[in-house]
């Protein structure tokens, strides 16, 4: 009896080995790949002079599009380890100060986007934004609804959507993932010309209508909603002059019946500000190269009475005892 059942085991055992099919054990542990990054820093009217110092590169199951792994690499690559499969890979650079990239979790929902601007800065513009709004009610409302949710200007964000990277189970030597990423933010100049007064300024900044909020990493695809973004000019006081540019996600395709809007909000030296509003649709429509250029009369008064101007005297020596 004892003998059969011993033939019996050993049967069993030989039948298992047979019909259980053998697995490297690196497939179900870490491997080790070598990320690298390539930069491309021209963009429309704009070079990017400061490149990332760190990525953040997420790695999302090919098929199921869920959420396996992140990695922080430096800019100049790096090595990750990370379970052999096939990935979709989302790269962005980290620590950007009004770009947020938000919904990791989730391939078709992960999105970069910004904040709306502060209470103090919407403040300082409020009076700016209550005589636009009296131009959107006078017959230039745009499709789409509101216009005037004010937003920041997104930072620079590097990225690239590479899917279906297989990463075969390591044996020895590192597998190299090169990654080729590019902003996939706009840049558009402003220039206003006509400034009459331009040395009684000391601060312009303007409102852009018609901007999208934000922008879906894995398919690189606008969002919906119409909003308005906030940039500074710099003032050139001989030239009677206003320049600037103003960082975007994109802009929303227009019609000659979806007007465009720029806003003007100047701050002469004792604090009175000025508001200026035109449309801009025909440029926003025809122009290919992201710049939009105003030739306006625009007249600053000189500055008189009262107010707060400050001033700085020159230095001078003050000659004392020091008691110790």
């Amino acid at each position: 009896m004892n003998s059969t059942l011993k033939y019996l085991l050993a049967a069993t055992v030989a039948f298992l080995v047979c019909s259980c099919e053998r697995r490297p054990l690196t497939e179900l542990s870490s491997s080790r790949y070598k990320i690298e990054f390539e930069f491309e820093k021209e963009i429309l009217n704009d070079t990017i002079k400061k490149l990332p110092e760190l990525m953040n590169v997420f790695f999302y199951h090919s098929r199921t599009k869920n959420f396996e792994e992140s990695h922080f690499v430096e800019s100049y690559g790096g090595e990750v380890h990370i379970t052999p499969s096939t990935y979709n890979i989302i790269p962005y650079n980290f620590n950007t100060e009004s770009t947020i990239v938000r919904y990791h979790n989730s391939y078709d929902d992960i999105e970069a986007t910004t904040n709306e601007i502060s209470q103090f800065i919407l403040e300082k513009v409020k009076y700016a934004l209550q005589t636009r709004m009296n131009i959107w009610e006078k017959g230039f409302q745009t499709k789409g609804g509101t216009t005037d949710r004010l937003m920041n200007e997104p930072d620079h964000l590097f990225t690239t959507l590479k899917e279906e990277v297989k990463l075969a189970p390591g044996e020895g030597k590192i597998e190299t993932v090169t990654l080729k990423t590019a902003s996939i933010v706009e840049s558009w100049l402003v220039e206003i010309e006509g400034i009459e007064g331009a040395e009684y300024l000391a601060e312009a900044s303007m409102i852009i209508s018609g901007a999208v909020p934000g922008i879906k990493l894995g398919t690189i695809e606008r969002m919906k909603e119409k909003v308005s973004l906030l940039a500074d000019l710099k003032i050139d006081e001989k030239g009677g002059k206003l320049q600037g540019r103003y960082y975007t996600f994109g802009m929303h395709p227009l019609e000659e019946n979806d007007p465009q809007l720029i806003s003007l909000v100047l701050t002469d030296k004792q604090g009175k500000q000025y508001h200026f509003h035109y449309k801009i649709t025909d440029q926003m429509l025809h122009t290919k190269e992201q710049k939009v250029t105003l030739n306006e009369k625009i007249v600053i008064e000189e500055p008189t009475g009262g107010g707060f101007t400050p001033t700085v005297n020159q230095w001078q020596d003050i000659v004392t005892d020091i008691i110790i």
